[in-house]
């Protein structure tokens, strides 16, 4: 006898495309539980280190009270070269869901007044996702949040 999960994988219900229009939350959920579920990230784990050191590379962090600091991007157009770069080295499958996902991100922020979807909000929701280590702590998660930050937009 079939559980419930197994027959949805094997005969999934019709998609009804009325519900999806009224309820953008739903597809928002099945895209970040279908980044989830991929065996490796997005952004590879053979490339984590890279993409962490370029976030490392062009920002600093200037501290301005007890516990604010300024961030401080330096040279905006090195650092997204350098991602373009290093997207261009993805596998050919992760390169045209990460063009197609960035460009998805953009459209996005173009409504964050309304979505309230700012380039950090989605780095927050997403960068653990696309951007892991094989071994995940605390810090790791922080890492790739602040690598992906509001750079998961820029024209790749």
């Amino acid at each position: 006898m079939e559980g419930p999960e197994i027959s949805i994988l094997i005969e999934p219900p019709p998609l009804d495309f009325e519900t999806v229009e009224k309820d953008p939350q739903l597809v928002a959920g099945l895209l970040k539980l279908f980044l989830e579920m991929l065996p490796e990230p997005l952004l590879t784990f053979v490339l984590y280190e890279n993409f962490i050191a370029t976030h490392g590379l062009y920002i600093s962090t200037i501290p301005c009270s007890d516990s604010e600091f300024i961030v401080d991007v330096k040279d905006t157009n090195a650092k997204n070269q350098q991602l373009k770069e290093l997207v261009q080295q993805l596998p050919s499958h992760n390169k045209s869901l990460a063009t197609v996902l960035f460009l998805f991100f953009a459209r996005m922020v173009e409504f964050s007044a309304e979505n309230k979807m700012a380039p950090q909000n989605l780095a927050v929701i997403f960068a653990p996702i696309l951007l892991r280590p094989k071994q995940e702590n605390i810090e790791n998660l922080e890492e790739a949040t602040k690598a992906i930050g509001g750079k998961c937009t820029a024209d790749y």
